[in-house]
């Protein structure tokens, strides 16, 4: 693959690259600015646009820049309609409450799924995985509420939204310390319930492109 950036007439634009419409190029970035692009980076990984090599000299790019325009110019020749959009708050996308069940089994909601504005999850020995790094919302604020006796359920909330834990356990676990801000604009999660003899995993992992960069850093490549 080239090394080379170029521009194509038909580059897409900035409100292709980031919906909710950055300030002129000619401004500052921010780091938020930085990880977004980064994101599309690592899903560009993913779709096979870019090798991994080309991924790190971008993202070497990417956390030198200082304008939009310098971010702009990483991108430029992606095809980003094909890579998916950031989180964001979709109304009237779905129900505003669902109810899920791990009764001796388990279930699952990955990808690109619609979170409700409340969750209900009971898990009897059984197991519940959300993962909410490519969900949608129905509303700012999601609500997802665990009750689980001898089971285990783990829930992965991208860094970028705002996240609460507010759950509680007797004879198990109830992980708090994921809770955190998140950035201005994006929709909050809050984790409640009840483990008993359970374990509850709330956890919220840097976005795909920034985790492989620092993996990069971290062997010295």
């Amino acid at each position: 693959m080239s090394d080379s950036w170029s521009q194509p007439e038909d580059r897409p634009s900035r409100q292709q690259l980031w919906p909710a419409a950055l300030p002129e190029t000619k401004y500052r970035a921010s780091d938020a600015d930085r990880e977004q692009v980064t994101q599309l980076l690592g899903r560009a990984v993913g779709a096979g646009q870019i090798d991994i090599g080309e991924f790190e000299r971008r993202a070497q790019a990417v956390y030198s820049a200082k304008t939009h325009a310098e971010l702009e110019a990483v991108t430029s020749d992606l095809n980003v309609e094909t890579l998916g959009v950031p989180l964001a708050v979709v109304p009237g996308s779905g129900p505003k409450l669902v109810t899920l069940f791990g009764v001796f089994g388990g279930f699952r909601r990955r990808g690109a799924w619609v979170v409700p504005q409340t969750l209900n999850v009971f898990v009897f020995f059984g197991g519940g995985f959300l993962d909410l790094r490519e969900a949608s919302f129905v509303s700012p604020e999601a609500r997802i509420n665990v009750w689980s006796l001898f089971g285990r359920t783990k829930v992965i909330v991208p860094h970028e939204l705002d996240l609460r834990v507010e759950g509680f356990e007797i004879m198990g676990e109830f992980e708090h310390k994921a809770s955190g801000p998140g950035e201005s604009g994006r929709p909050k999660v809050v984790v409640n319930g009840l483990s008993v003899l359970s374990g509850v995993h709330v956890e919220r992992p840097y976005g795909k492109g920034k985790a492989m960069f620092k993996k990069f850093l971290r062997y010295g490549r």
